[in-house]
């Protein structure tokens, strides 16, 4: 993947366009070989595949492929019920809960709430502070250097995660992805996070256009065993936007 610049560091238009344009070329050759296999034939064979499915904590983070590891709720729960999203997490057994720079849900969040969008920082920490001291769990920060581009989401694929203990950043055989714990979220909402990841990563923030029927995204349905069940859910959201999203499943080995 392409360098990722400093804190410090301020990147022009063109500057970022190239980035992109790098990191876009950069995928292809892995994205390619999962289209031609399959992603569960794909799977079975990275060395390091076991690993992935286990999570050295439980700690809430963002869908954000900038934010690996613990566990997934767009913008740590910010766009659900705040009472749904405690059940979830208490039932999950969390034991903290992050905030992150330049989140895409607490924008939607202000958003829809009728705030301005230079308060979506703002917004995002008070809720995951607020969603920790109702859980009682630690407030673990607001992280801001987060692993990937600070200008745009390199994201190939979106992982609707079934397992509930699944991390794609922990092998470098996997592309890239946001992260969707639908294992401990409520199977409707969890589409709603599936879309909401969709428009991020078909976005101007994310890969965009360069999305087509010829190299779609890819929502990948990550399941307990190998299974190669379709997943109709996540087709039916693929349906709507023109052969731009196709859906694959995997599985995590056999014991």
């Amino acid at each position: 993947m392409h360098d990722q610049p400093t804190s410090q560091t301020r990147r022009g238009p063109d500057e970022i366009r190239e980035a992109m344009n790098h990191d876009w070329e950069a995928g292809n050759i892995l994205m390619g070989e999962i289209f031609r296999r399959g992603f569960d034939s794909y799977a079975a064979h990275v060395q390091d595949i076991a690993g992935t499915f286990a999570l050295e904590d439980r700690t809430v983070r963002c869908i954000d492929e900038g934010t690996p590891g613990g566990i997934h709720f767009a913008g740590s729960g910010i766009l659900a019920d705040f009472e749904d999203a405690v059940a979830w997490m208490q039932a999950a057994a969390v034991d903290g809960v992050t905030s992150h720079t330049g989140c895409g849900a607490a924008n939607l969040y202000a958003q829809r709430s009728g705030r301005d969008l230079s308060e979506a920082e703002k917004l995002g920490i008070e809720h995951a502070q607020r969603i920790a001291a109702a859980l009682g769990v630690p407030y673990r920060g607001h992280i801001t250097k987060l692993k990937r581009p600070p200008e745009y989401h390199d994201a190939r694929v979106i992982y609707v995660d079934d397992t509930g203990t699944f991390d794609s950043d922990r092998s470098s055989g996997l592309p890239r992805g946001l992260l969707i714990s639908r294992a401990h979220l409520n199977p409707a909402y969890a589409l709603q996070e599936v879309e909401v990841a969709i428009s991020i990563t078909l976005g101007d923030h994310g890969f965009g256009e360069r999305f087509t029927p010829a190299s779609p995204l890819m929502l990948a349905a990550v399941r307990p065993s190998r299974s190669p069940e379709r997943d109709a859910a996540l087709m039916q959201i693929a349906g709507k936007f023109s052969g731009r999203v196709r859906v694959d499943v995997f599985g995590a080995p056999d014991a």
